[in-house]
């Protein structure tokens, strides 16, 4: 889903930190399908997840001058099948300009290895919008990780998982409200003694859509009412373990 095209102004915890929503890679993948057809699948050789910009060398300058590599290479595929409805509707999270009722069913994965560390990300969801205004949407996400490191140094299998669910009514063709809910659950072995591992974060909010994606204002109120181990500084979430944290944000988008 393109950042474009969310409803809140960010993605949530769970995909930043857990699934890297906003992170990119670079490839090459093979597709199959078109607007008209039930399915849709894509599969592609990567840098591998968390790569970013990198150079063909994986070779990355830290800030103390050292040089790292990232991940060695990543595998990745999803599958999705269209029960009813248009393609184009699934481009979005809102039923704005819905003339039909849509739900789409779908799978994917990524495997990336790094030296002898593997992680395998993987996540099921479904969309369902009515051409009356209303959008839902859940996710599943999980990403096992072999050989990851502890909070302790030695090394081990991790299980990090969560879940999303949102919806989102058009009160018109101009505004609409949506709230959010995702709950993430981390290894505990890969934090502290201690450390709380699960977030649960809470998002409500309003858009009003002047020209559809193309000009919108949104304002929304996150609540994370355990804080988190972790920061998300794209989101503007501070790591604050188990402490309350409000975050209020408004933005006004132009796509030119």
């Amino acid at each position: 889903m393109s950042s474009k095209k969310l409803l809140a102004v960010e993605r949530t915890f769970l995909q930043d930190v857990l699934g890297l929503g906003d992170n990119f890679v670079q490839g090459v993948t093979l597709i199959y399908g078109d607007n008209k057809g039930p399915f849709r699948a894509e599969v592609g050789f990567t840098d591998g997840v968390g790569s970013a910009n990198t150079d063909f060398t994986n070779t990355v300058v830290n800030a103390d001058g050292t040089t790292s590599r990232t991940a060695n290479f990543g595998l990745a595929g999803r599958v999705e099948y269209k029960a009813f409805g248009n393609w184009k509707s699934y481009d979005d999270f809102t039923a704005l300009g819905n003339k039909e009722d849509l739900l789409v069913f779908g799978l994917g994965a990524d495997w990336t290895q790094n030296g002898d560390v593997q992680a395998i990300l993987h996540t099921a969801d479904v969309q369902f919008e009515t051409a009356s205004g209303l959008a839902l949407y859940g996710a599943f996400l999980g990403r096992a990780t072999q050989n990851g490191k502890t909070a302790g140094g030695s090394v081990e299998d991790l299980y990090d998982w969560g879940a999303m669910a949102q919806a989102a009514y058009l009160l018109d063709q101009k505004w609409e409200i949506f709230a959010r809910y995702d709950y993430t659950d981390f290894d505990s072995d890969s934090l502290s003694a201690g450390t709380q591992n699960k977030v649960h974060e809470i998002t409500g909010g309003v858009n009003y859509y002047m020209h559809g994606h193309t000009a919108k204002f949104t304002v929304d109120l996150t609540w994370l009412p355990n804080g988190t181990p972790r920061g998300d500084g794209g989101a503007d979430i501070l790591s604050n373990n188990d402490e309350d944290e409000l975050i209020l944000r408004a933005q006004f988008q132009l796509l030119i």
